[in-house]
């Protein structure tokens, strides 16, 4: 895929588009995200959670909240993804779809 892309840009090769004719689209399925070390979702509920003790001491309070915040992978990964879904599920608590 990578090299595809760099053709497309370099004229003189069999692949090359110009700019003007190139389109570029990328789906959200997930094929193109990362999975380790961690999940992208996790990576971005972490430092969400890392902007939420400002406004709400208590979760300094709670360990698994405590650990993300203070970058403790090894607790975080020790209960599987368990600790992705209890942390996004607080991340979107009284959202409104």
């Amino acid at each position: 895929m990578v090299d595809r892309i760099r053709r497309s840009k370099r004229p003189g090769t069999s692949g090359f588009v110009p700019s003007a004719k190139r389109v570029t689209t990328f789906d959200n399925d997930g094929t193109l995200w990362f999975e380790q070390p961690l999940y992208a979702q996790f990576v971005f509920a972490i430092d969400r959670l890392k902007d939420m003790p400002r406004s709400d001491a208590s979760f300094t309070e709670r360990q698994l909240f405590k650990a993300a915040i203070e970058g403790d992978m090894r607790m975080l990964m020790a209960d599987g993804e368990r600790p992705l879904s209890e942390i996004i599920g607080v991340l979107h608590a009284g959202m409104s779809w």
